[in-house]
């Protein structure tokens, strides 16, 4: 197991960034993206394109793309009111299939 660091996205508890386990190909887990900024007056949408930028960069940073993603949970508090727009940015950002 290899712990995966970020020198742009320091954890902001006592966790690592992700673990990285060979298994035949290499699996990685990252947990724990948020946004750069969080609070009342950010709009739901530029959350989820900050996410979306520092996974971006996190993957990057450690050798690996989106096109290397085979999960992603998010959690979203409102889904009725935001679900539309987490799917138009997760179906831009995100390479096919899905």
């Amino acid at each position: 197991m290899r712990v995966i660091e970020s020198k742009s996205m320091p954890p902001i508890g006592p966790y690592s960034a992700g673990i990285s386990i060979p298994a035949g190909s290499e699996l990685v887990f990252f947990s724990g993206v948020i946004p750069q900024q969080v609070g009342p007056s950010m709009s739901f949408w530029n959350e989820t394109r900050s996410v979306f930028d520092r996974l971006t960069g996190l993957l990057d940073e450690n050798g690996f793309s989106l096109r290397d993603i085979v999960d992603v949970t998010a959690f979203i508090v409102d889904l009725p009111e935001n679900g539309a727009e987490f799917n138009e940015i997760y179906a831009e950002r995100m390479p096919e299939p899905y």
